[in-house]
């Protein structure tokens, strides 16, 4: 009989990592900072760093950052531990 598993396996390498993507917000630049160099340090992929600002007055409003990394990444969960959100209406108790 086949083992269509250790084949596949075999095939693809490890299949037990898995590729998640982040998307997050924050009002503090350093935290900000600090994470952008963590999922470069980490291995991470697609990363970029943005900024919004308010239309009319041009004050800046928060930072974006998103990244790829295995699901892992200590780059993830250090996100967990700091003023981050993934919703950007939430930001406002993350001051």
């Amino acid at each position: 009989m086949v083992n269509y598993f250790a084949l596949l396996k075999k095939a693809l390498g490890n299949i037990s990592t898995m590729k998640v993507n982040i998307d997050v917000y924050t009002k503090d630049l350093d935290a900000g900072l600090a994470a952008f160099k963590k999922a470069v340090e980490e291995g991470g992929t697609s990363i970029n760093l943005s900024s919004s600002e308010d239309y009319e007055t041009n004050k800046f409003e928060c930072l974006n950052l998103m990244f790829e990394a295995d699901h892992t990444s200590d780059a993830i969960s250090q996100l967990d531990n700091g003023p981050f959100s993934s919703d950007r209406d939430k930001l406002k108790g993350l001051e």
